[in-house]
C-alpha cells in the first residue's frame, strides 16, 4: 500500500546507517540533527529492517508490540510514547509504510534522511539489495554508512554499557572489567558487532564501493572527517560540537594486556582484513591493539 505518491525524480538521499554499535552512531545522529539539509524523522533507530531481515532480531517485533500495547493501556496519548510506537509498528506490519515515510520526508523537505540502527550491520546482502531497490523505485539514492572502532575498545565499551544497564547480573561486584570482558567478547552479539570484514563483504555485494562511506570512531571527531562526510553526502558543513557525549560508560579499571591479546587473536582475521582494506600503517596508527597481533 502506497501512502505517498511519487512526484519528482532523484528527490533525495537515504543514509543507511550500518553501525557499528558503540562506534559513534549516536553522536553522529545528534550532529545530523543540526544540519538543515538532513531530516532525521521521528527517531534514530527504527529497528524495522533488522527485525524483518536479521534472524537474531526477529523477537524485536513482539517486544515492540508488547510495549505499544502497554503504552496504549495507559491512555494518555499525548504524553505516552504511543505516537512513535504506533508508527514503528505500522512499519513492521507493512514495510511499504517504512519506505513511504522516508519518501514523504524527502518530498516535503528534499536533501537527506537516515535510519541509524546499529544492528543493520548484520543485514544480509539480499536485505540490503531489497532496501536499495525499494528506495530506487521511489527515486531515492541510498548511501550506506559504516562506522568502525577498534574491536577491543568497542567490546569493552559495549560491556560497560550492558553492565550499567543491568544486563550483566551474572557478574557480581568482585569481577573486574578485565574478567568480565574475557567472557563477554566471545558472545555471539559481540562477535557479530565486531566482524567488520563480514559486514563489508556483504555491503559491497549490494552496493558499489564508491557508494559506501566508511568511518572510524578514532578519527571521526574532527572537522576533517565531518567535512569529508559533508562533501560525500552533499550537505553544507555545520560546525560540530565535539564536547557533546552520548551513552558514555566510564572505565573503572585498566584492561589487562592478556585480555586484549586474547581479543585480538580471536578477531585476528578481522584485523588482517582491515589492514588490507584500509592500509596496514593507517590501521596500526588508529587501533593500538594491533600490537597484540604480532
Amino acid at each position: 500500500m502506497r501512502l505517498f505518491k511519487k512526484r519528482d525524480p532523484s528527490i533525495g538521499t537515504f543514509v543507511l546507517g550500518l553501525g557499528a554499535q558503540k562506534a559513534g552512531t549516536s553522536w553522529l545522529f545528534s550532529y545530523f540533527r543540526t544540519v538543515p539539509e538532513i531530516h532525521t524523522g521521528f527517531m534514530k533507530e527504527y529497528h524495522v529492517l533488522d527485525s524483518l531481515h536479521v534472524y537474531k532480531m526477529r523477537g524485536t517485533q513482539k517486544t515492540l508490540a508488547d510495549r505499544t500495547i502497554q503504552a496504549l493501556k495507559k491512555g494518555n496519548y499525548q504524553t505516552s510514547p504511543c505516537p512513535w510506537m504506533l508508527k514503528r509498528m505500522a512499519m513492521l506490519a507493512d514495510t511499504e509504510f517504512y519506505y513511504d515515510y522516508f519518501e514523504h520526508l524527502l518530498l516535503k523537505h528534499g536533501g537527506l534522511t537516515c535510519d541509524m540502527t546499529p544492528s543493520h550491520m548484520a543485514l544480509p546482502t539480499t536485505a540490503m539489495q531489497i532496501v536499495k531497490d525499494n528506495f530506487a523505485a521511489r527515486n531515492i539514492r541510498v548511501r550506506p554508512l559504516l562506522l568502525m572502532r577498534d574491536p577491543v575498545e568497542r567490546c569493552w565499551s559495549a560491556m560497560r554499557m550492558d553492565r550499567r544497564n543491568g544486563r550483566l547480573e551474572q557478574y557480581d561486584d568482585t569481577y573486574s572489567e578485565s574478567a568480565m570482558l574475557s567472557e563477554e567478547f566471545k558472545t555471539e552479539k559481540q562477535r557479530l558487532r565486531s566482524n567488520y570484514a563480514a559486514a563489508i563483504k556483504r555491503i559491497e555485494q549490494a552496493f558499489d564501493e564508491t557508494e559506501v562511506i566508511y568511518g572510524f570512531y578514532e578519527t571521526m571527531f574532527t572537522n576533517e572527517f565531518i567535512q569529508q562526510l559533508a562533501d560525500s553526502l552533499g550537505f553544507d558543513f555545520v560546525e560540530p560540537n565535539f564536547d557533546v557525549h552520548h551513552n558514555v560508560s566510564p572505565k573503572t579499571d585498566p584492561l589487562d594486556d592478556e585480555v586484549q591479546r586474547e581479543i585480538v587473536q580471536f578477531f585476528k582475521g578481522n584485523y588482517r582484513f582491515m589492514a588490507r582494506k584500509f592500509g596496514d600503517e593507517f590501521m596500526r596508527g588508529i587501533w593500538p591493539s594491533y600490537r597484540f597481533l604480532d
